[in-house]
């Protein structure tokens, strides 16, 4: 599989990243098919140098840019570099995660209390209905004396 990659190259601190499509199994450092650009990232300002005709039909072809040149050339306007582009995961913080965890404890006191009154009340039925029963057993006995 083609990957349109960086290459680190430059001096200590300096860093130059030339843009080039490799095989994916190829070292970083290593061989590379075709250079199709490159970035230069200053203290000052950046510099970025691309062969667009050259990226559009790597990109025909099959070669996939790695997450870095994928939202790079999408900045440079290469809308199909969009689908390379995966979602990153959203970790909630601290204060989201205590919020939520308050929210489902507060609906489940709701719940609890709304089956504790249901139960209360069914006993009552209950409790009830047993009471009628046993004034009209105790009826049956005193007209059968």
């Amino acid at each position: 599989m083609l990957k349109i990659r960086f290459q680190r190259k430059g001096k200590k601190k300096m860093p130059v990243f030339r843009l080039v499509v490799a095989e994916h199994t190829m070292p970083i450092q290593g061989r590379f098919i075709e250079k199709l650009g490159m970035f230069v990232s200053g203290r000052k300002k950046e510099t970025l140098m691309l062969k667009t005709e050259r990226i559009q039909h790597w990109l025909s072809v099959g070669a996939q840019p790695s997450q870095t040149v994928a939202r790079l050339l999408l900045d440079e306007g290469m809308k199909e570099c969009e689908k390379f582009i995966k979602q990153r995961k959203q970790v909630p913080s601290k204060a989201e995660v205590k919020a939520k965890e308050e929210k489902v404890a507060a609906e489940n006191a709701k719940k609890e209390e709304v089956e504790a009154k249901e139960k209360a009340a069914q006993e009552k039925v209950e409790e009830e209905a047993v009471k009628e029963k046993s004034e009209e057993v105790v009826e049956e006995k005193t007209e059968e004396k």
